[in-house]
């Protein structure tokens, strides 16, 4: 295996050049890589998983005002109603963009 510092030819099982140059620092960045790209996928899925959630909190608020005519936003059960539909996506979107985040590092 030739090092790509300084040229010199190691055995293939090396782990170190003479010079000092780490072998294994290669797959090392191949990893950091592959994590960074898979952090940035699971923040966006989670940015996405969390809009969802909104949205349908919205709509859910917004149907029982105009089937109902009572603004369910007012109410104590109407909130709670809202939230417990929505408040699992959204909160199943927080726990995908904070492991996402958490990859990244």
């Amino acid at each position: 295996m030739k090092c790509p510092k300084c040229g010199l030819y190691s055995p293939d099982n090396s782990i170190e050049c003479e010079c000092g140059y780490h072998f294994k620092n290669d797959d090392i960045n191949l990893n950091r890589d592959y994590f960074v790209r898979k952090g940035n996928k699971l923040i966006f899925y989670g940015i996405f998983i969390m809009i969802i959630g909104f949205a349908i909190a919205f709509f859910l608020g917004r149907t029982a005002h105009f089937l109902t005519g009572i603004d369910i936003g007012k109410t104590v059960g109407g909130a709670i109603f809202v939230f417990a539909s929505s408040g699992g996506l959204i909160y199943k979107g927080y726990r995908i963009f904070k492991r996402g985040l958490m990859l990244r590092k």
